[in-house]
């Protein structure tokens, strides 16, 4: 694309990679610092970017050690992306469907969310119209 895009107009080429560049990276900070959030909440650790680091330690140590991580994994000379990707894609789509079924039932669930949940007014159950429910 952004060599289609550098065909038409050098800056457009040039642009549309500045801007695949800083969406990578913002994607990049989301997933790590999603999975150091539920790190932490699992094992009951403080976690938070308000926190000092000597006040969550554990919460960015784990959350340096992914970048490190999936820096290396990029930087492994030959390594096959392309696969590592498509792998990465096929098993989101396998999860998604039971995130979704757990989202919801989440949603009804009145210990969870108390007076914000979805059923907060009402008295029905979740909607059973997935096949998964």
């Amino acid at each position: 694309m952004a060599q289609a895009l550098q065909a038409k107009d050098p800056v457009l080429g040039t642009l549309f990679a500045i801007v695949l560049l800083d969406a990578s990276i913002i994607g990049a900070a989301a997933v790590t610092l999603s999975t150091s959030y539920a790190f932490g909440d699992f094992f009951g650790l403080k976690h938070s970017l308000h926190r000092s680091f000597r006040d969550a330690k554990a919460f960015y140590t784990f959350f340096t050690a992914l970048v490190v991580i999936a820096a290396g994994v990029v930087l492994i000379p030959g390594a096959p992306l392309g696969v590592v990707t498509e792998a990465v894609r096929a098993l989101a789509g396998l999860l998604l469907p039971s995130a979704s079924v757990f989202l919801l039932l989440l949603c009804y669930d009145r210990e969870v969310l108390g007076h914000g949940s979805t059923a907060a007014g009402s008295t029905s159950s979740p909607p059973s119209s997935s096949p998964l429910c």
